[in-house]
């Protein structure tokens, strides 16, 4: 985990503050736990700061606030001024989303003749599962997925590997873009974009 120190500063937020928000996006509640179990319990006063300054959204009670996982939620700030991830402007049907999935993806592996898009529903259902949430589309997720596609292309053109191209759904269902989503979190902040065969910004040799 790298930290601006620059940034956190110029944004008025503490070590400790980034420490939650970082691990609510990064789903890593659980090391969130241990460091308030083993570490230091986190005041109050830093949760209340991320809620009055937009980092947070608390459901809890307001005379006597007592935060926990379960009233806590992120807001859009955090990927904005942190990750600096720009979510699209024009909200997308899921059906749209999974076409442009479709059209990122490879439809063969390499220069074999092996289609890489069959299976269709069962590939349908997993990408709804995975950025569907109570019936909701998080159009974030969305994006750095199709460019963890466009990583993995450029890194398997560099190496001359592109025919071990996995299927869609076993992509899907093993969650292959896991392996990436850190390089390209990190050329996104670095570059805006990471798009397919290294052209103009996110080339995988910057990082």
């Amino acid at each position: 985990m790298e930290v601006n120190l620059e940034k956190l500063i110029s944004l008025s937020l503490s070590l400790e503050g980034f420490l939650v928000l970082y691990c609510l996006y990064n789903e890593e509640e659980a090391n969130l736990l241990k460091y308030i179990v083993k570490v230091n319990k986190i005041p109050s006063l830093i949760f209340n700061k991320l809620v009055s300054d937009g980092w947070l959204i608390y459901s809890g009670d307001m005379v006597k606030p007592d935060y926990n996982l379960n009233n806590i939620e992120l807001t859009d700030r955090f990927s904005k001024e942190i990750m600096e991830i720009q979510p699209n402007k024009v909200s997308l049907s899921f059906d749209e989303c999974f076409q442009q999935l479709r059209e990122h993806y490879p439809i063969k592996a390499g220069n074999s003749e092996r289609r890489l898009h069959g299976d269709l529903t069962r590939c349908k259902n997993l990408y709804k599962t995975t950025i569907v949430k109570n019936g909701k589309i998080n159009e974030e997720l969305h994006s750095v997925i199709l460019q963890c596609i466009n990583f993995e292309v450029n890194l398997k053109t560099k190496s001359r590997s592109l025919d071990y191209f996995q299927l869609l759904a076993t992509w899907l269902s093993q969650r292959t873009w896991e392996l990436y989503i850190k390089d390209v979190e990190e050329l996104i902040r670095k570059n805006g974009f990471v798009d397919k065969n290294g052209e103009n910004r996110g080339n995988i040799d910057a990082i």
